[in-house]
């Protein structure tokens, strides 16, 4: 951020020291030829457009937030990627593809809005045999997540834990310095202090329950069949 004038909050570098984990969890898969990706609640694109520079394959980001997809477009255009990767307006409740369409789904942070057991199960419809879900979620219930994944009709490749400390270093501090920098620099229209207002809320949310900021990515395969209950 430039400490001289008002600008925007930088949301795209603060999600952007995420990617690491994204290319760490893309790389416990399996080598897919022509891979077909869903990236289910995409926002701008930055795991979306790491996927299609990974994969080398196609890849389809949903979302209903249309200036994020629009944001999206921006990157594809300037990556000359607009034969990899597409975007659609779509809710996660309308998602009405034909049954076995991708290879690959891809959820980050996007599971909650629906729930974890509601979540991998309904959109196990939309994996070819033998295809991948990959699923970035809160460490909350961690338990109770990987029994489910197994009753889903999924084996569980593996996961991995990003624990609070790496939360607070790359997303909470940073914003925290965003969100100061904007109170310092910028007229408060109110669509800024709606974002300050939202961002401060996150914040405020760490302060209070810094156990509860750990997330988990799973990487799990699609099986034949689910387990009894």
């Amino acid at each position: 951020m430039n400490k001289n004038k008002c600008t925007e909050i930088d949301m795209e570098s603060i999600r952007g020291n995420f990617l690491k984990y994204t290319r760490k969890a893309f790389l416990m898969l399996p080598e897919i030829d022509n891979s077909c990706i869903l990236d289910i609640g995409c926002g701008s694109g930055i795991p979306t457009m790491e996927l299609a520079r990974l994969s080398g394959g196609q890849v389809l980001g949903i979302d209903i937030d249309q200036l994020r997809l629009d944001k999206l477009e921006e990157k594809i255009g300037k990556e000359n990627l607009s034969d990899k990767v597409h975007t659609l307006n779509c809710s996660i409740d309308e998602m009405n593809f034909e049954d076995e369409s991708f290879d690959i789904v891809w959820s980050e942070g996007s599971i909650s809005v629906v729930g974890f057991e509601k979540g991998i199960n309904e959109w196990r419809r939309l994996i070819k045999p033998k295809g991948f879900l990959v699923i970035h979620d809160s460490l909350i219930n961690l338990d109770s997540k990987l029994e489910q994944i197994s009753k889903s009709g999924y084996k569980l490749l593996d996961y991995f834990i990003i624990d609070r400390d790496v939360w607070f270093e790359k997303y909470f501090l940073p914003l925290s310095i965003e969100v100061d920098h904007v109170r310092e620099y910028c007229k408060l229209e109110p669509d800024t202090i709606r974002e300050i207002e939202k961002y401060q809320n996150q914040l405020n949310e760490f302060e209070r329950n810094p156990e509860l900021n750990q997330s988990v990515f799973f990487v799990m395969q699609k099986i034949s069949t689910k387990t009894l209950e």
